[in-house]
């Protein structure tokens, strides 16, 4: 069980849209984390780098646990560590890292294009060519351990859910928003079983009805440039 301290103390500060928290807060809402949530502001913003709450002047930033934890990828494996989702030995930790780190690499180009002028045009040319580099070998792992398109509780490694399986769900949630027919190919039979059954578990269901974030457009476009002064 948490401590009431870990509880009260919480605090997660964002961008408006998805962006790098949407991670953390599959893994929060996994967890089944309370946390207090708020949007940067320019003022805020100012705040917090006059205060060295951002070590590299950048959000995300979580307070946990008496920490101000910036960037994604630490925040995430800091709740994964405490929460047991690392899996059970040091070669299911690494494995999870690899599969993470390559996800966030193949996210960021899928959230960058917000930024370009012809975003659909970047879409095409420089996202839409990866997705077989990066699908293939988790359909292929998926296939091996236990979770294949008729398992009922099969992850990347196996019957233990890790935070690779989530940031494997956050990446399935914008192929499937922005390329909704890769998944019905069958060459990707267990990822498309995979993100059903990740869909179905009761804490992603509560989260998307919830605080599951819109996709990045426009109006986030807008907000980041003001809130940086661009």
């Amino acid at each position: 069980p948490q401590s009431a301290r870990f509880q009260k103390f919480l605090s997660f500060i964002r961008w408006t849209s998805r962006g790098l928290g949407e991670r953390i807060r599959y893994i929060l809402a996994e967890t089944n984390t309370p946390y207090e949530e708020r949007v940067i502001t320019k003022e805020l913003l100012g705040e917090l780098r006059a205060k060295g709450d951002l070590m590299f002047q950048q959000l995300p930033l979580l307070e946990i646990d008496g920490l101000k934890i910036v960037q994604s990828h630490a925040i995430v494996r800091y709740i994964a560590r405490k929460h047991g989702l690392c899996g059970r030995t040091d070669r299911d930790a690494v494995v999870c890292d690899m599969v993470y780190g390559g996800l966030s690499d193949f996210v960021g180009k899928i959230l960058g294009s917000v930024f370009q002028e012809d975003r659909a045009a970047f879409l095409s040319k420089q996202v839409e060519p990866l997705i077989e580099r990066y699908l293939n070998p988790l359909n292929e792992m998926l296939s091996r351990n236990n979770g294949g398109e008729e398992s009922e509780k099969g992850f990347l490694l196996g019957d233990q859910l890790t935070f690779a399986d989530l940031m494997l769900t956050e990446m399935l949630d914008y192929v499937q928003e922005l390329f909704p027919t890769v998944l019905n190919m069958d060459k990707y039979a267990c990822l498309k079983a995979f993100y059903k059954r990740m869909m179905e578990r009761p804490s992603i269901t509560a989260f998307h009805s919830s605080r599951h974030k819109p996709p990045p457009d426009d109006a986030y476009v807008t907000h980041v440039n003001y809130v940086l002064g661009r």
